[in-house]
């Protein structure tokens, strides 16, 4: 049965390239970053032993094993995207292949692999799915190659090289692309962190919304999906945009208000790797879109180390749900992990170890609450989870999580 309606592949992002713009286009390019007031999302400090229950905006979780033969183990998931006919791609850089399953968890083929011969891939940074052709393309920085594959893993096409180190693409519509670089641009150079071109990679617009580049490779996913708006956030800011084949317009703008010093695009005057261990500053960690929630986490500084902080803002009312710690009330093995969002469904790849070791935890409380021969209310709970955990803790391969959001 397939569990994905097939509407167009949620998230997608992936592959690269950045060209230059004439001195005569960037005059019409300034036009195209529509000024707008985006909606300010302030999160500020929750309340002492306050927590975010999952069930606020989750109603159940489904787990998909996938399968685990030889020729399809997964080691880590760096990108998810689902196919218009519900299948799943997996790209993982550890074994350095992208693999297709069906909605199953069934092995389907690899789409690409580790080689140096025609079509096989040596390091590559990034991957998304095209709807619309039904094919991947693959960003790789061994061999300085953008590459078009289709599900078959039959090579479609091959650019050589990447040019000036684009390293994610969204498809906006059936006939153009949009690309992000977050390269620092030279002195006296101009440089864009979007590009829109047409399928012929031919650059149509170019936009630099932000004033600011952070420095170095990307960490983190740029863009996002929702029904059929397409939206991008630059990694750590904390503005996010609506992108089309004609305007980048600035939607929502991400403040806080608790303790430390927020890091934003506007006051980013340092190289990123500096801003990030800078002591008492927070900034924006990740954030995803469904249609009707933005779920964002930011990194709160503490005394002596940093604490991931979960947020969820309803798109519709506005409604803000935080706390000092999250909760998985729900038999939730990911819990931050979330690799991707399609049709209202939060993805997300958990492994062994992750059972596992959740099993352990409960485990210990248990036995903590007996030994001491004190009561403990949520027993029944716990163990129930510990059972229904026990069989993919055990599994060779990774299980595939779908969380239905409310």
């Amino acid at each position: 049965m397939n569990i994905f309606s097939p509407k167009i592949a949620l998230y997608i992002s992936t592959l690269c390239l950045f060209s230059a713009c004439s001195e005569s286009k960037q005059t019409s390019v300034a036009a195209h970053v529509k000024e707008n007031a985006p909606t300010i999302i302030n999160i500020g400090t929750p309340e002492k032993g306050s927590r975010l229950d999952f069930s606020r905006f989750a109603s159940t979780v489904e787990l998909i094993p996938l399968e685990d033969n030889d020729g399809c183990i997964i080691s880590r998931a760096d990108k998810v995207e689902v196919t218009r006919g519900g299948d799943i791609i997996i790209f993982d850089s550890n074994l350095r292949k992208i693999t297709r399953f069906d909605s199953t968890g069934h092995f389907l083929n690899c789409i690409a692999e580790i080689g140096h011969g025609p079509g096989e891939i040596i390091r590559p940074t990034s991957m998304t799915y095209d709807p619309y052709t039904d094919h991947v393309f693959v960003i790789d920085n061994g061999k300085m190659t953008l590459t078009e594959y289709d599900l078959a893993g039959k090579l479609i096409r091959k650019e050589h090289p990447t040019p000036f180190g684009a390293q994610e693409i969204d498809i906006i519509d059936a006939e153009h692309y949009c690309f992000y670089s977050d390269f620092i641009k030279k002195k006296d150079e101009t440089g864009f962190n979007y590009h829109i071109t047409d399928l012929s990679f031919q650059t149509t617009g170019c936009y630099e919304p932000i004033t600011t580049r952070w420095d170095g490779m990307i960490d983190g996913k740029v863009f996002m999906k929702a029904g059929e708006q397409h939206y991008s956030r630059s990694p750590e800011s904390n503005y996010i945009y609506q992108v089309t084949a004609d305007t980048i317009t600035p939607l929502y703008q991400i403040e806080y208000s608790g303790e430390g010093k927020w890091i934003s695009e506007k006051n980013a005057d340092q190289l990123r790797e500096k801003i990030l261990f800078t002591k008492g500053a927070a900034h924006c960690l990740n954030t995803y879109l469904s249609n009707k929630y933005l779920i964002i986490f930011i990194m709160v500084p503490l005394e002596d180390y940093y604490r991931p902080q979960m947020v969820v803002y309803n798109r519709g009312t506005g409604e803000i749900v935080t706390g000092e710690h999250y909760h998985n009330d729900l038999p939730n093995a990911a819990s931050s992990g979330i690799d991707a969002v399609h049709d209202n469904c939060l993805l997300s790849i958990c492994f062994p170890e992750d059972f596992q070791r959740i099993n352990e935890n409960l485990q210990s409380q248990i036995d903590f609450y007996t030994e001491t021969k004190r009561p403990m209310k949520d027993k029944d709970q716990y163990e129930a989870t510990i059972k229904f955990f026990a069989p993919f803790a055990q599994k060779t391969n990774a299980t595939l999580q779908i969380t239905h959001l409310k």
